[in-house]
């Protein structure tokens, strides 16, 4: 069976945690390391919805030239 996603979340946060609590690096470098990855994520979830846009516009497209 597979992880909900509320167990599945829970168990990334708390591994994210441990992560940094045993990094034994100083939190202001923690926190740029965040920044950057966030910056990350928030590109790739740019990305990705432009991708649906692209598909649900072409397939609009597809559909109005088959209307008669």
């Amino acid at each position: 069976m597979a992880k909900g996603i509320n167990l599945a979340l829970h168990e990334f946060e708390e591994s994210m945690a441990n992560v940094i609590n045993h990094s034994n690096l100083p939190i202001c470098l923690v926190r740029l390391v965040l920044e950057r990855l966030l910056n990350e994520i928030t590109r790739l979830e740019e990305s990705a919805l432009q991708q649906e846009i692209d598909a649900f516009t072409k397939e609009v497209d597809e559909n109005v030239d088959e209307v008669p």
